[in-house]
């Protein structure tokens, strides 16, 4: 016979990796790992532009020059237009000086 706590731990363990695959982040990094993007150092999220800027306390546009000027890796998603940028490669970048940009 099914045990019924058994039945329902894997219930939950089923739901559990439902939520993960249907999470957007998640989703983002299997499209860009199929479009042949290099694996990051460790599984993290991505972030848009007006995200970034946030997190950098800058404003859109030095995010831009920053990523043109190859001090931030921009990627595209396919059929995208819009750039993101993984977390860590933000978090790794000198935070602005007092009196910089604002966001």
């Amino acid at each position: 016979m099914f045990d019924l706590e058994q039945i329902d731990t894997f219930a939950q363990k089923l739901q559990a990796i439902s939520t993960m695959i249907h999470d957007p982040v998640f989703e983002s990094y299997m499209k860009m790992m199929e479009a042949g993007a290099k694996e990051p150092p460790y599984f993290d999220r991505m972030v848009t532009v007006k995200d970034a800027a946030k997190i950098l306390g800058v404003n859109k546009s030095r995010i831009y020059s920053l990523a043109k000027e190859g001090h931030l890796q921009a990627y595209r998603l396919p059929d995208s237009l819009c750039q993101r940028f993984w977390l860590h490669d933000l978090m790794s970048l000198p935070k602005p000086a007092e009196g910089g940009e604002q966001a």
